[in-house]
């Protein structure tokens, strides 16, 4: 199972409160276990409800359309992104190491069930939905600066020097999302069978910190 994939929530509630919370977690993992497998073009609102245990009306009980249903799953699925992101960059390994383990968890995270999704926000989701999205759960409309707090701390050691840790955020942002962008086109069958993802992360992480090798100008 991916790192986006949550089971649902069963827990029967005695109050109106909690039955009504009780009913949206039991439709949003429904809706995400099938917009990930499936997309989102090829799921009704009737086959969530379906997944869900519930009669084909009750979702627009809880979300008006299908687009707020999937705005909330994109909600949840970069939460759990961001959260498996942050806990790769903590700790006391080494920067390398632990830019390594971030790409690592995006890119797993294509090979199971993101590719469906990151093409699915594309299409359902206003440029400013999901601008709005990223500001809500990283507090900056650049998702870059998930990577800022552990880039500081690299300058402050003297790993980082030739770059200000805002641009090196944005570096290696762009080389993650290449990685997944290979990735997703990997598993379509789209980049060559010899591709591979651990090699990917590696020579990325190897470029962002000791450059591509040229000689110097001048």
């Amino acid at each position: 199972m991916g790192v986006l994939q949550v089971s649902a929530v069963r827990a029967k509630s005695g109050t109106e409160g909690a039955s009504q919370a009780h009913g949206a977690a039991l439709l949003l993992a429904a809706a995400r276990r099938l917009f990930l497998q499936h997309g989102y073009a090829n799921v009704s609102m009737q086959a969530i409800a379906a997944e869900a245990g519930m009669t084909k009306g009750a979702p627009y009980y809880y979300f008006p359309n299908k687009e707020a249903l999937f705005l909330a799953v994109s909600r949840e699925v970069l939460a759990t992104l961001r959260d498996a992101v942050n806990r790769a960059l903590a700790g006391e390994a080494s920067l390398q190491e632990r830019l390594c383990a971030a790409l690592a968890v995006v890119v797993n995270a294509t090979s199971d069930d993101l590719s469906t999704w990151l093409t699915d926000v594309k299409l359902v989701l206003q440029p400013e939905e999901g601008l709005a999205l990223v500001h809500e759960l990283i507090g900056s409309n650049e998702i870059s600066t998930i990577f800022l707090p552990v880039l500081e701390g690299a300058r402050a050691r003297g790993e980082l020097t030739r770059v200000s840790p805002e641009a090196g955020a944005r570096v290696i942002f762009r080389l993650m999302m290449a990685c997944m962008e290979e990735c997703s086109h990997w598993r379509q069958g789209g980049a060559p069978a010899a591709w591979n993802p651990e090699r990917a992360i590696a020579e990325s992480v190897d470029v962002f910190l000791h450059g591509v090798g040229a000689p110097a100008e001048g």
